[in-house]
C-alpha cells in the first residue's frame, strides 16, 4: 500500500485517515435506508430525515477526495484544505501548538491540535477565526487525525518545523529587524 505522505523538499503533504470518513457513509447510508423504508411505511416526515441523510453521504462523500482535504508544511508555512477550501498561514505569525480537548456533551473529549497567533500579529486577517476561538480557546486549529498520527505527534512535528523556520529566518536578523520584516511581510498594525 503506498503512502500519501508525500515529501519533496522541505514539504510535508498529510491527509486524513480515510477509515472513520468510510464508516460515516456507511452509517449515512444505513440511516437513509431505514428513514426511506419508514417514509414508504407511515410517516411522510421521514422523508426530511432521509434528506439530512442524502446531504450527509454528498458531504461524506466530497471528504473522500484526497486533493480537497489535507495538511501541507512547507518551508514558509502550512496550509490546511478541508472541503477544498485552503487556508495557508505563514510560520512566523504562529507562536506555538499545543493540544487542545474539545468537550462534548455526552461523547469523549476529543483532542486536537491548536495553535495560537504572535501577539503582534493583525488577528483581522486571520480566516474563520471567529468559528475556532469559542469551540477549542486558540486562534487556529488542525481537526482531523492527519496520516493517523496522534495530537501529541502532529503538535511535535508542527513544532518542530516552527522552530526550524525561526532558527532560519531568525538567524540573520535582530529582533528589531524581525518585528520590522514582520509588519512590512504581513502588514501589522504598530
Amino acid at each position: 500500500m503506498q503512502s500519501a505522505l508525500k515529501k519533496s523538499d522541505s514539504r510535508i503533504v498529510l491527509h486524513p485517515k480515510r477509515s472513520p470518513t468510510v464508516l460515516q457513509l456507511v452509517a449515512f447510508t444505513a440511516i437513509l435506508a431505514l428513514a426511506l423504508w419508514v417514509a414508504i411505511q407511515m410517516a411522510w416526515a421521514a422523508y426530511v430525515c432521509a434528506v439530512i441523510c442524502a446531504a450527509g453521504i454528498c458531504a461524506t462523500t466530497v471528504r473522500l477526495f484526497r486533493r480537497g482535504n489535507y495538511l501541507m508544511i512547507e518551508g514558509d508555512g502550512f496550509t490546511v484544505c478541508n472541503f477544498f477550501l485552503r487556508t495557508s498561514v505563514k510560520w512566523s505569525v504562529v507562536d506555538k501548538f499545543f493540544i487542545v480537548v474539545v468537550k462534548r456533551r455526552g461523547l469523549r473529549p476529543r483532542r486536537i491540535v491548536g495553535f495560537n497567533y504572535i501577539a503582534t500579529y493583525n488577528r483581522s486577517q486571520a480566516k474563520r477565526n471567529f468559528f475556532v476561538r469559542p469551540i477549542t480557546e486558540c486562534e487556529g486549529a488542525l481537526s482531523d487525525s492527519y496520516e493517523g498520527k496522534s495530537p501529541r505527534e502532529l503538535s511535535d512535528l508542527m513544532n518542530a518545523r516552527l522552530q526550524r523556520a525561526r532558527k532560519n529566518r531568525g538567524a540573520a536578523f535582530s529582533p528589531a529587524q524581525q518585528a520590522a520584516l514582520l509588519r512590512e511581510d504581513f502588514g501589522l498594525m504598530q
